[in-house]
């Protein structure tokens, strides 16, 4: 039962936190102090450290946050920023790939024509060698000009 609170309490706090660090450190904290209190007999179940931690889970993530020293605060919050970035451009990324292949589609009407060319050379009446054959071809391919 402890862990499921705990594991609740751990959800709703980290939705506050910006970055996957600060979580991490956060929940290393709640950690510590459920040892802690286990250890001194204070906690009879995970409410009583809850409480002791804050009113609620949200404003137990804030106050852990706002106890971080200012360049702690701006590397977890640089590194929340730089991940909801990184996350909107994948976004991106794959919505643009999506609306290019329904235009190509759409364009295309599901098709793709091909052009090609194919020239055939019959050398079966000719007493012709494979080399002499090739460089025939190849003078005939030459492009003009």
């Amino acid at each position: 039962m402890r862990e499921n609170e705990q594991t609740r309490f751990l959800k709703t706090a980290q939705a506050v936190l910006p970055g996957p660090t600060a979580r991490k450190a956060f929940v290393q904290y709640v950690q510590t102090v459920t040892q802690d209190m286990q250890e001194n007999a204070e906690a009879g179940d995970f409410s009583a450290i809850a409480e002791q931690l804050g009113p609620s889970p949200r404003q137990a993530a804030l106050d852990f946050f706002d106890s971080q020293s200012p360049e702690i605060q701006a590397q977890w919050t640089a590194e929340g920023k730089r991940r909801k970035t990184l996350l909107w451009l994948a976004v991106g990324a794959i919505l643009a790939i999506l609306l290019l292949t329904v235009a190509f589609f759409v364009v295309t009407e599901g098709v793709m024509i091909v052009n090609t060319e194919t020239t055939n050379f019959d050398f079966s009446g000719t007493s012709m060698t494979l080399e002499e054959q090739t460089k025939l071809v190849m003078e005939l391919m030459k492009p003009e000009g």
